[in-house]
């Protein structure tokens, strides 16, 4: 029906069902009645082991109701042998159990993103088949029944949890909120040393360039990155993978740098650092011109006073 000037109007107040229509196997209703009638022993009461039931599958407890008063006529047609080879959409008693798993599975996927990890497709599937074994989330009938194959994890974990395939976009070893103490207490410290200073020059003011050395430690790990993609939530703007451990366990050697502000000044040797005793280069008859210092120690760590050689 149309008004006066062609527009179709907005009917308000109007009492409207599911958009998609769910529809259910008598197989599928015969189990639930089942469960309904277990219930009924352990609480008791019909009404709150309808309310259980409901809450668990998600079915309405009025479209319960209906289907326990003609749950003889629903036995009746499930028994035929015609009717119970049909295999219908919802006719999965699995399927809950399922969406249970993945509920459980997408908080540790977010969680393990929140650290820094990543979640990429094996271990997403090898900790869906552990989750599997637990029999809280599984049913000893219902195992075989879920197959935690590729094509699950693409065309339905994926989806139903809002997750899509990313590329890291920072690959920091701390996320930039956990290093923002440590950057204002070295301002703080800063700050407090400059009031204690005595003089002040009146050009470059506490320190002069003469004093001021900047350190830079560069580690060479030697790590083969991989691949660069993890699960995240869509839309996310950044997606923070951690570094490997602390970054030291797998560095070779490190590159050590140090600079003077002054231009005319003499500038350090750059230093690197090999792990080991170095007993087989040093012992060498052969000769070599450096033109950095050369230091080998068991853990690949420097001390202030080699950056004055």
């Amino acid at each position: 029906m149309q008004d006066y000037e062609g527009e179709v109007p907005i009917r308000k107040n109007v009492s409207r069902g599911q958009e998609r229509r769910r529809r259910y196997s008598y197989g599928m209703k015969s189990e639930i009645l089942e469960n309904i009638e277990i219930l009924q022993k352990e609480m008791s009461s019909r009404a709150e082991a309808v309310r259980s039931v409901s809450n668990s599958s998600g079915i309405s407890s009025d479209v319960l109701t209906k289907w326990v008063k003609s749950a003889s006529e629903i036995r009746n047609i499930a028994s035929c042998s015609s009717n119970s080879r049909k295999r219908g959409l919802f006719n999965r008693p699995w399927l809950i159990h399922l969406r249970r798993l993945e509920e459980e599975l997408g908080r540790e996927v977010r969680q393990r993103r929140l650290n820094g990890l990543k979640a990429n497709k094996t271990w997403i599937i090898s900790r869906a088949r552990q989750l599997r074994k637990i029999r809280t989330l599984i049913p000893d009938q219902h195992v075989d029944h879920i197959q935690l194959s590729r094509s699950w994890y693409y065309s339905g974990f994926l989806l139903r949890q809002g997750f899509s395939i990313r590329r890291w976009s920072n690959h920091k070893k701390l996320a930039a909120s956990q290093s923002s103490p440590a950057i204002f207490k070295f301002h703080q410290n800063l700050f407090s040393q400059f009031s204690q200073s005595p003089t002040v020059d009146t050009k470059y003011g506490f320190y002069k360039p003469s004093s001021v050395f900047n350190f830079d430690q560069v580690p060479l790990p030697f790590i083969c990155e991989g691949d660069k993609r993890t699960v995240d939530n869509k839309g996310a703007e950044r997606v923070w993978v951690r570094q490997p451990r602390s970054g030291y366990e797998k560095r070779q050697c490190t590159l050590h740098l140090t600079l003077c502000a002054d231009s005319q000044a003499l500038q350090p040797k750059p230093i690197i650092i090999f792990r080991g005793a170095g007993t087989m280069i040093m012992n060498s008859s052969e000769t070599s011109d450096w033109v950095l210092y050369r230091i080998f120690r068991l853990k690949v760590e420097i001390h202030v006073i080699y950056c004055f050689l």
